[in-house]
């Protein structure tokens, strides 16, 4: 039996994994407490600070050293036990072309070949790379750079991906209205722009302004997409477990 943690950056990461969980039925642990062969979620902070580390390379490379240290730690842990981590996968201040995913992955990947994992891929796996898996020694590690492990992005470029297919009429107008927002004295900045558009679409729904957690939940958002369900399938790889997957409803 292994202990499953996984990572996000903050509380609304931590709230959409949860609601994708829940949806498609893996074993999720109550209120966070650790239990045998159930997935904990938790964000950055305490204990589990390595992904607010991740998301400012400029930080030191011990400092982050340190903090992937904490999350991999404990002496007994085995190839039973699984750590997943999720991270945006751009860099706020990058100048490249692709706007820091490159520079994001190649740390990650530097970092866990100083911990001792080995055979690191050069790219990280469209499908969520997951590493440790020959290393009797290690536990599993698995790595989701968001929004698809292809593209620079974040946890609102994902959610991009669970717009229904109705819904790309109002999805375009929110970004519409977002991008004209802009002319008018809007104070975000210019990188947040996919995040007021997102808040601008589920401020329209049923219920309007809930977070995206709970926009899963209530299905504004699809968790059903080829995309959420991709996210799900690394899950189930890396901790070993089946879906429980309820039918689509309409």
């Amino acid at each position: 039996m292994g202990r499953f943690r996984l990572v996000g950056e903050g509380p609304d990461d931590a709230a959409v994994f949860v609601a994708l969980v829940k949806r498609h039925g893996l074993p999720l642990a109550e209120k966070g407490k650790p239990v045998p062969d159930q997935l904990v979620i938790e964000f950055a902070g305490g204990d589990a600070a390595v992904v607010r580390n991740l998301r400012n390379p400029d930080d030191e490379d011990t400092r982050l050293l340190d903090h992937v240290r904490v999350l991999l730690k404990p002496r007994d842990l085995t190839s039973d036990d699984r750590f997943g981590i999720v991270l945006d996968a751009d860099h706020p201040r990058a100048a490249d072309p692709d706007n820091g995913f490159r520079r994001r992955w190649n740390q990650v990947r530097e970092n866990l070949k100083s911990l001792g994992y080995i055979d690191l891929p050069e790219e990280p796996d469209p499908a969520g790379t997951i590493v440790g898996m020959n290393q009797d020694d290690r536990p599993w590690v698995g790595v989701w750079m968001m929004p698809d492990n292809r593209s620079p992005g974040k946890l609102e470029d994902f959610a991009r991906r669970l717009i229904r297919a109705g819904d790309e009429g109002l999805w375009d107008h929110a970004g519409q209205s977002t991008a004209g927002a802009i002319s008018q004295g809007a104070r975000f900045a210019v990188k947040d722009q996919i995040k007021a558009h997102v808040h601008a679409f589920l401020a329209w729904q049923e219920v309007p302004g809930v977070p995206m957690g709970l926009a899963i939940t209530k299905r504004f958002l699809d968790a059903d997409s080829p995309q959420a369900v991709a996210f799900v399938d690394w899950l189930c790889r890396l901790y070993g477990i089946a879906s429980g997957r309820p039918a689509a409803n309409p």
